[in-house]
């Protein structure tokens, strides 16, 4: 199995993605600016940290892939640039959570890390379905020249048969469920706003790590196990 690169490819799996990811980075950064003035050090040292680190990844990334054009490459560029719009879709969750209290920001940390738990098992439950993989490697193999697109994106038929949506919604149901329960017992009055940028803010992150995890992580492995 052969996979072609073309310029579609490189647009496509890397700097589009690496300009959304840049621009992302400074909306989460123009948004920790508003409460900048937030007397709790730490809090803005972990921010500007998150921020330094993302935009060197993010960089890192885009630099590594555009100096040599490879199928694995882009293709762990486009996962990994998932992750890195989740996480500044975080950013920009705890920026907005701390007009409420600092609990709320501490408290998106936790359910971001859960959530993510989460994501992977249900790819380590995807790496595990092997008849996917044989039916899915099979198909390609009968193809001569499958160009990257093609690859990465025939496997999402396959995403109907994992049953997370679940898991997903659940989720967000306890999310609403923790933010009242704070609300309740710490009696903390904001704004309603407060309360529900942050939470689509959070949902927007939760739905981006989730949907990489499906369209991306078991293509990529495929094709990584091809390579290898």
């Amino acid at each position: 199995m052969s996979i072609k690169i073309s310029v579609f490819d490189y647009q496509y799996f890397v700097k589009n993605h690496f300009v959304l990811n840049f621009a992302l980075g400074v909306l989460a950064f123009l948004s920790f600016i508003t409460v900048f003035d937030l007397s709790v050090c730490f809090i803005k040292f972990l921010f500007i940290s998150s921020c330094l680190l993302y935009f060197f990844f993010c960089i890192f990334l885009y630099r590594r892939a555009k100096a040599k054009p490879d199928a694995l490459l882009y293709a762990q560029h486009r996962l990994l640039g998932g992750y890195l719009t989740s996480f500044s879709f975080l950013l920009v969750t705890l920026s907005v959570s701390l007009n409420v209290g600092e609990i709320y920001f501490w408290s998106y940390i936790v359910l971001y890390i859960l959530f993510n738990i989460l994501i992977r098992f249900e790819m380590s439950a995807m790496l595990d379905s092997k008849q996917y993989l044989n039916e899915f490697t099979k198909g390609l193999n009968k193809k001569e020249g499958v160009d990257l697109y093609g690859f990465i994106f025939l496997l999402t038929r396959y995403e109907c048969k994992i049953n997370g949506w679940l898991i997903f919604f659940g989720f967000i149901l306890i999310q609403m469920v923790w933010i009242a329960v704070l609300k309740e017992i710490l009696k903390i009055s904001a704004p309603y706003e407060f309360y529900i940028m942050p939470s689509i803010f959070f949902f927007i992150s939760s739905f981006t790590l989730y949907n990489i995890g499906l369209k991306m992580y078991l293509p990529y492995s495929v094709l990584k196990e091809e390579v290898q």
